[in-house]
């Protein structure tokens, strides 16, 4: 018997839920933006991104918190050529 497959299957779950929560992540990305407004500060972006992530359970960095914010209040669209 091989003691690879439990490490496989170890592995497929972790890579699932991460997949599970970049779509989580995209989701509230999308209602925080339909929601806050074009009037909204990036420090309210940031309140409302953290609060929908800790309703969904899931634990990111200040930094990356705070540069989804960033990205939601300055767009983050390519400059145009």
């Amino acid at each position: 018997m091989s003691t690879d497959t439990p490490q496989g299957e170890q592995t497929e779950r972790v890579e699932s839920q991460g997949s599970e929560t970049v779509e989580t992540v995209a989701t509230i990305m999308v209602e925080v933006r339909d929601t806050a407004g074009a009037a909204a500060s990036r420090e309210q972006v940031e309140q409302m991104i953290r609060c929908r992530l800790d309703r969904a359970g899931i634990e990111l960095p200040d930094s990356e918190v705070a540069g989804l914010a960033v990205q939601l209040v300055e767009g983050d669209e390519p400059a145009q050529a």
